[in-house]
């Protein structure tokens, strides 16, 4: 009798433990919380050559499904880069974001789709606002999100809306939420609206006018990159959709996260003795764990830069567990532009079986766990990026 009641305890602690971790981290920042965390945890900029607006990484959506199997929600998701963070927050449902990037920018073009998110309770709404294109009259909460971007891909411009938009977002920062941004910010933010108001759903990592649609008539498209519409329109291999615009649902979570302050931008180098270290010893802080962290093709730099050691120590000294996961973007041929085949995808304003030409880095996405990573490098059997890659799924 004494063991299995016994065993009711222990079952009853672990259970308790758990949701004490679930509770650990703030179910909201005030705003003053989140500037401080901004403005504390960062690093000077540093360089990239790209503007990086949106992901040149096609196949991203690829390991949703199993990162579903791995990845528990509740705890801290780490990652870099643009919006394509959204569709992995939408899917592992983290309990709060930190995204690190070396460039400033990468940390204002979050605050833009914060505003624009808390601004736009619905996609469409979100979308109308991004591009500055009146939300048309066809739209409804049900939609794919390929046939609202291709709504959206025919959509006249409007300078009105795009005024409105920009007045709206500083609004929404610099008075309600009191953040104080410096005139270089507040230019940097306003180049990011231009420009995505300019390319609209066709805008890419880096535009080019070389990116325009090339052949009008028949629908053909040649592209250097894949466009943000294209990107919100891939599927994992079942041809399921996880973007952040697949559904109202998707896009809730995120702008959830971005109502209780807790997307949280921070300008930092992953090889940086600050940024990453600042953000564990907070996370540590709240007895949580750092579950997720995407990379996209970071390491690759790194290792070019002989940097990974320091890095490998930063992450060694986040808190993690067992389940916790690297998501990353290999690209086979080393970035280098190639030809691809002609493939079926979303083409503003023609038809969603209208051909595209890509000549993109291909990419693909992998896994692997952060302990065992971090165990091979403390072992010495990693000594160069492709290491790193063999040991990813």
């Amino acid at each position: 009798m004494h063991r299995p009641r016994r065993a009711l305890v222990l079952v009853a602690l672990a259970l308790l433990v758990r949701l004490a971790d679930a509770r650990a981290l703030p179910s909201k920042l005030t705003d003053a919380d989140f500037w401080r965390i901004v403005s504390e945890f960062s690093e000077p900029g540093g360089y990239f050559p790209s503007h990086n607006f949106v992901s040149n990484e096609m196949e991203y959506q690829t390991v949703i499904p199993r990162l579903g199997h791995t990845v528990k929600p509740g705890g801290v998701y780490l990652g870099v880069g643009p919006d394509q963070n959204f569709t992995y927050i939408a899917s592992l449902r983290p309990a709060m974001v930190f995204i690190v990037d070396i460039r400033e920018q990468n940390l204002l073009q979050h605050l833009l789709y914060k505003a624009l998110m808390e601004m736009s309770p619905t996609r469409a709404e979100f979308l109308s606002r991004l591009f500055g294109r009146t939300k048309p009259g066809e739209v409804d909460d049900g939609m794919t999100a390929a046939a609202l971007l291709n709504l959206y891909g025919r959509a006249e411009p409007s300078a009105e809306l795009h005024a409105e938009t920009s007045r709206r977002v500083f609004d929404v920062l610099e008075r309600q939420h009191t953040f104080d941004l410096t005139a270089d910010e507040r230019d940097t933010i306003t180049f990011l609206l231009d420009t995505f108001f300019a390319w609209g759903p066709e805008i890419t990592y880096a535009p080019v006018d070389f990116d325009r649609p090339f052949f009008a008539t028949s629908g053909m498209r040649i592209s250097m990159f894949p466009s943000f519409g294209e990107l919100m329109t891939r599927t994992d291999k079942a041809g399921r959709n996880h973007s952040y615009l697949a559904s109202e649902a998707h896009y809730a979570v995120v702008r959830d996260l971005q109502r209780r302050n807790l997307i949280i931008p921070i300008v930092g180098d992953f090889a940086g003795d600050h940024a990453l270290a600042s953000i564990g010893r907070y996370v540590e802080s709240q007895g949580a764990v750092v579950t997720a962290i995407y990379t996209s093709n970071v390491e690759q730099y790194l290792f070019q830069n002989d940097l990974w050691r320091r890095y490998y120590d930063n992450v060694a000294a986040l808190p993690t567990d067992g389940t916790s996961t690297f998501i990353r973007s290999f690209f086979p041929h080393g970035g280098r532009i190639r030809m691809n085949p002609l493939v079926t995808t979303y083409v503003p304003g023609v038809s969603m079986t209208a051909p595209s030409l890509y000549l993109y880095p291909e990419s693909v996405s992998l896994l692997s766990p952060v302990g065992e990573l971090v165990t091979a490098v403390t072992d010495g059997r990693i000594s160069g990026y492709l290491d790193v890659i063999d040991m990813s799924k």
